[in-house]
């Protein structure tokens, strides 16, 4: 879950903000090129935040089994951390204010991960 605002300036640039759950909190810059057949604007986006990222841990300090409630693992373990992100999509404007978007986008950060405690977990695991 979460919910996004955006100001456009002008016909290009906009400036975006985000909040979603896992927690995450971003700011971007969108560049919307010229509409195409005057319904389609393809755009380009760009920004810093930062988000909130859990690690569950089992009674024995071990990664909690993916398919375990989490309420009932052991101590959690938590990591903030400066995040950038980038992407790009299409609008299709049904009006001259309301579009249906769609667009792909990936947030990078540096997540300070135990290989130890991580290495029995399906999501790490290396043959």
């Amino acid at each position: 879950m979460g919910g996004r605002v955006s100001y456009n300036f002008d016909g290009h640039n906009a400036a975006e903000f985000s909040i979603a759950n896992p927690f995450s909190l971003s700011a971007n810059y969108a560049y919307n090129f010229s509409a195409i057949r005057g319904k389609w604007a393809p755009y380009v986006t760009a920004g810093i935040g930062g988000a909130r990222r859990e690690i569950a841990l089992d009674n024995n300090n071990q990664p909690a089994q993916l398919n375990s409630n989490l309420m009932e693992t052991g101590p959690d373990r938590s990591q903030t951390v400066f995040t950038g992100n980038f992407g790009g999509g299409l609008k299709y404007f049904f009006t001259g204010r309301f579009a249906l978007r769609f667009d792909v986008r990936d947030q990078v950060g540096h997540y300070q991960a135990n290989v130890q405690q991580c290495r029995r977990s399906p999501r790490w695991h290396r043959n």
